[in-house]
């Protein structure tokens, strides 16, 4: 039930007799308020029978709220409705009427706690009313959204009203929809219920074929798609039957005479005049000669004269009547259809009742039950597929709504339409579920709808003694029947959450701002876990934000709680948290700078330069004054790696002259990385080897660990890498480190693809797993470069090993990570993307060339070239393999990986002689960095040089040396290249096959 103090989505209503000041001048005073008098009664009991309640009367106004205190949902509905209503009793006097619905504040005023709704939807809803004609009804455009279904419309043009700035669209009303009209709409695409309607067509071929009568029960939440999947039988068994179906009316009185009017309508009358005449009353049409009966033999001969009614109709062909929302009916109406069905036996009928759970499912003891379950995820993806427009692809949004729909159909339909409209947005809940969930919470008693309510504030930890601490005594048998309702679950440590997160989040919306703040308040006293408490804190300070205790706990909390999430190598978490805490006043100088480094390591240097703005440089002591000065060098790291070089050598220089090698180690390590990322890695190098030396005095572990880890990138040609990475790997594994361990597994798959270069399937396993893995722990972790690594490498892995599908798979959601196009791992995006495209279009346009001095862009720029050859576009891949492009004091890595492709592209177009001289260098190269599979590509093409150019004996050696080759990949291609060309048999068909299997045409070239 709905109390004072609650957001309350409502629909308001304002009436006015029209001309009343002109009416009062020519008639007599006792006159009109007899008149008036009479015209507002009946008013409000058109308003109360359609389920709204009389707010106030305002001299010739009345007022009228539908929603509050209990909301329906169809409450904008039902207050058009009974707009239409009055404007018909109204006599002689006419009604102007406005209608608004948005959301309002229901609340006590005045000396006698009268309940009464604040909000500007109420006062817009005025303003309509003085802007509407003498009979006339205008409504707010929410209104007109929320009763469209139910109510034709037309839309005005928008009105300027009182109080607003801007003008506002307005609709008029022109009348109720046929209920016919309302249920021709398009239906969504029945999906996932491909049981449910097997269950329903075997009984209605059960009760076709046995001439036996039969009551079927649908029931389900609402949304889960009754109606939809009663519409599927109805429309099947059409053509053999006849079809009747009614819904129970939500407001107006009288639904069962109206289900039964209805049915009789559809069906036609009997013929027999005795019958008809019965059935028509059971319609609330009385004959006179009835109106001597007794009650009981009333109903007795309704009853008769319905089972005759319903034998004749059934006896010309089998009989479908369905009755949906019967969980509106009351006892009148299901004991009549229960006691008719009990007497209509040997006859081929079927009803089906549908309707939401509730004790109606009781009273039908022979029947047989369907209950709707959510759709599963796998169906709820399908759906949403089906729903999207023509032309809109599905992404990753697709599997938001599906998280968030919780399998129901109507919520998928409703979010679907609001991410269609509203540029791919869904943070606002759809006001059509909104009043749909509002509904069922107002319909749960006042102790359960308390306890959905402090569960959604107390989120994921309510306990029971959690949830009495919010102020709701003895809550246990409340949250016991809400577990039994399916509303809540209860998982193993015993906490309570809201089944459905919809409702969760209107149960949130209907708190006042302030009551929500007291609660989270009283929320982080019940809470154990600090980081549990520091958030409560933080929701209560930003709903109390003029109570400085609050603020100031906030504040300490939150700082308290990041410090902790930091120690414990939860880096996102714990930066978001102390963010928090600055928001909220904390200036701690160490809290202030450790923050802006975690920041600044992260490549978000702007927010990192926004925190040190919080320092009060005339109190930092040299140590701080140090630190300053080196995070704001780190914010040019990763965006300008060239500027940041001397400010960090200027922070080595500081640090060693205060005395802190470790400090000075990270300095000269940052610097390795900034060089690295201007391309000049010798520099980077060296300064990595310093900072190693500089670590290794001062016994920082974790410094070590993260120098030689990047120097493995620098240097992959050194025997200890391996040995770098793995120590630096199980030291992050160790102490719990998740960003370390997804910054190694990023290197440790970028050493593994060098490694496995041009390889096979099982070449590449390894560096796929790693960058699979660092791929997931950086979305976890949202550090979008280290995804984008990661969604890149598994795109090239899957496009060398003609996996077309994965690798566009991947690719495209690289392309949806937003990060600036000046940054190598940008470039690398799209060289792999151009990889990729060319496999599906060989005549895509190449991007353009970046000139990034950066490792990661020149990746990019060699996938390009290997796209290029592999789409037989050998002119422009040698083109641009000829670039002067180098990467500095990585000769080994640029040898092996250019050296292969000149070599592959010039023996293609017959160039043995410079073919060899590459092909060798990168023979060399790829041992200097231990890559069997190079070794093996190149080994393959000396093969077919030496082939080619008359020395078989030679080509056969070298095939030896290449030894064993995956067909799916590159390497073995190239050894099916030597082998045609020495003429062995079946290897030019083994050839064509592993070409189109790896979608690379380019590789045929000289042999086609």
């Amino acid at each position: 039930t709905g109390t004072a103090g609650e957001r309350k989505l409502a629909t308001i209503l304002f009436a006015d007799v029209v001309g009343f000041t002109t009416l009062s001048e020519n008639a007599d005073p006792e006159a009109v308020a007899r008149s008036v008098d009479a015209a507002f009664r009946r008013m409000a009991e058109v308003v109360e029978s359609h389920g709204g309640t009389v707010d106030k009367y305002l001299g010739d106004a009345l007022m009228a709220v539908f929603g509050v205190p209990v909301a329906h949902d169809d409450d904008a509905e039902r207050a058009v409705a009974a707009a239409l209503a009055m404007r018909d009793l109204g006599g002689d006097l006419a009604f102007s009427i406005g209608i608004n619905s948005g959301e309002v504040m229901a609340t006590a005023v005045g000396r006698d706690g009268d309940v009464t709704v604040i909000g500007d939807a109420v006062n817009v809803a005025a303003r309509l009313e003085k802007a509407a004609s003498g009979g006339e009804v205008l409504v707010g455009p929410l209104t007109a959204e929320l009763a469209t279904g139910g109510i034709a419309f037309r839309e005005r043009q928008p009105v300027l009203l009182k109080g607003k700035r801007d003008p506002v669209p307005v609709f008029e009303v022109l009348g109720l929809r046929s209920e016919a009209h309302a249920m021709a709409g398009d239906s969504p695409p029945l999906v996932g219920r491909d049981d449910e309607l097997a269950f329903l067509r075997s009984q209605w071929r059960r009760v076709v074929r046995d001439r036996r009568a039969g009551v079927v029960l649908v029931t389900g939440e609402a949304g889960m798609g009754k109606t939809r999947l009663l519409d599927e039988l109805r429309a099947e068994v059409a053509g053999e039957a006849a079809v009747a179906t009614a819904r129970y009316p939500a407001y107006g009185g009288f639904g069962g005479p109206q289900v039964a009017r209805e049915i009789a309508e559809q069906l036609g009358p009997m013929g027999n005049a005795e019958v008809d005449v019965r059935v028509k009353s059971v319609a609330g049409e009385m004959d006179p000669s009835l109106l001597e009966l007794d009650p009981e033999a009333f109903r007795q001969e309704q009853l008769w004269a319905y089972r005759r009614y319903i034998e004749s109709k059934a006896a010309e062909q089998p009989v479908l009547m369905t009755i949906d929302d019967i969980h509106r009916s009351g006892d009148e109406t299901l004991d009549l259809l229960g006691a008719l069905m009990a007497r209509v036996v040997d006859v081929p009928v079927m009803l089906a009742l549908v309707g939401r759970p509730d004790d109606w499912l009781m009273r039908f003891p022979g029947s047989t039950t369907v209950r709707l379950a959510p759709l599963s995820p796998t169906d709820s993806e399908a759906l949403v597929n089906s729903l999207l427009p023509q032309g809109v692809e599905p992404d990753d949004r697709v599997m938001s709504l599906v998280e968030r729909g919780t399998g129901n159909p109507l919520y998928l339909r409703e979010l679907v339409t609001v991410v269609c409209s509203h540029d791919g947005e869904t943070a606002s809940l759809p006001p059509t579920l909104q009043a749909i969930l509002a509904a069922r919470l107002d319909a749960l008693p006042a102790d359960q709808k308390g306890a959905i309510q402090r569960v959604s504030v107390l989120g994921d930890v309510a306990l029971e003694d959690q949830v009495a601490a919010l102020g709701l005594a003895g809550p246990g048998a409340a949250l016991r029947s809400l577990v039994a309702a399916g509303l809540l679950r209860q998982r193993q440590d015993e906490c309570y959450e809201v089944a459905d997160p919809l409702l969760r989040e209107v149960a949130y919306e209907t708190l006042p701002r302030r009551v929500r703040g007291e609660w989270h308040r009283r929320a982080a006293l019940a809470v154990t876990d600090g980081v549990q408490r520091a958030r409560q804190l933080e929701r209560a300070a930003g709903y109390l934000s003029d109570d400085e205790d609050v603020q100031n706990e906030a504040a300490a909390a939150l700082r308290d709680a990041g410090i902790g999430l930091l120690d414990g190598f939860r880096l996102n978490d714990g930066i978001t948290l102390l963010q928090q805490a600055v928001a909220h006043g904390e200036r701690d100088t160490g809290v202030l700078l450790r923050l802006a480094s975690n920041l600044a390591n992260a490549g978000r240097g702007e927010e990192a330069l926004q925190v040190l703005h919080h320092l009060d440089d005339q109190d930092l002591s040299p140590d701080d004054a140090a630190e300053r000065t080196h995070v704001e060098t780190v914010t040019h790291m990763f965006r300008a790696p060239e500027e940041a070089v001397p400010g960090l050598r200027a922070s080595a220089e500081r640090w060693a002259a205060v005395g802190r090698k470790d400090k000075e180690g990270w300095a000269w390590s940052n610097m390795g990385v900034a060089l690295f990322n201007s391309g000049q890695m010798s520099e980077a190098a060296e300064a990595l080897e310093r900072s190693l030396v500089l670590f290794e005095e001062s016994g920082e572990k974790q410094g070590k660990l993260a120098a030689q880890s990047f120097l493995a990138l620098v240097r992959p040609e050194d025997p200890r890498v391996t040995d770098w990475l793995g120590d630096g790997l199980h030291h992050a594994e160790k102490i719990g480190d998740r960003s370390g361990q997804a910054n190694v597994r990023i290197l440790l798959a970028w050493h593994h693809t060098f490694r496995s270069y041009l390889g096979g399937p099982a070449d590449i396993a390894t560096a796929d797993g790693y960058a699979k893995r660092a791929m997931e722990m950086a979305a976890e972790l949202h550090f979008p470069e280290f995804e984008l690594h990661g969604h890149c490498l598994q795109a090239r892995f899957a496009r060398l090993t003609g996996r077309i599908d994965e690798a566009r798979a991947c690719i495209a959601a690289a392309r949806r990570i937003d990060v600036p196009e000046e940054t190598g791992v940008a470039v690398l995006t799209k060289g792999i993307g151009f990889l990729v495209d060319l496999a599906v279009d060989p005549t895509t346009v190449a991007p353009a060339a970046d000139l990034l001095p950066d490792p990661v862009a020149w990746m990019g720029w060699l996938a390009a070239a290997e796209g290029l050859l592999l789409a037989g576009r050998i002119d422009e891949a040698l083109t641009l393999l000829s670039d002067d492009r180098t990467l500095p004091g990585m000769s080994s890595l640029e040898g092996m990986s250019r050296g292969l492709l000149r070599g592959i592209g010039l023996t293609a177009t017959g160039h043995f002689v410079e073919a060899r001289t590459f092909a060798e260098h990168a023979l060399t190269s790829a041992a200097a960095v231990r890559a069997r599979p190079a070794e093996q590509a190149a080994n393959a093409l000396l093969a077919e040089i030496e082939a080619r150019t008359g020395d078989a004996s030679a080509a056969a050696q070298l095939l030896a040396e290449a030894g064993d080759t995956s067909p799916d990949s590159v390497v073995g291609v190239l050894a099916l290249r030597a082998r045609t060309a020495l003429g062995e048999a079946g290897a030019s068909d083994a050839l064509a096959a592993a070409i189109a299997r790896l979608a690379a045409p380019g590789l045929l070239a000289g042999y086609a």
